[in-house]
């Protein structure tokens, strides 16, 4: 599994499509809405915020495990 903040644009929205089309789990952390496909999980927040981190860690256990 990758976390790709900043996947709304530019590098990080490459990266999370990269990863997408070779088959590997991603979730795409923005502050934006990032639009970029069926097997991406969308989360959006600020990695910056301590709080929204906390959330994003949470939900990505809770979507894919420990």
């Amino acid at each position: 599994m990758v976390i790709v903040t900043g996947a709304s644009s530019g590098i990080g929205k490459a990266s999370a499509e990269l990863f997408a089309s070779r088959g590997g789990r991603v979730v795409a952390f923005s502050r934006s809405e990032a639009k970029i496909g069926k097997s991406v999980i969308v989360l959006r927040g600020d990695a910056s915020s301590e709080n929204d981190v906390d959330r994003l860690f949470s939900e990505c256990e809770s979507r894919l495990g420990p």
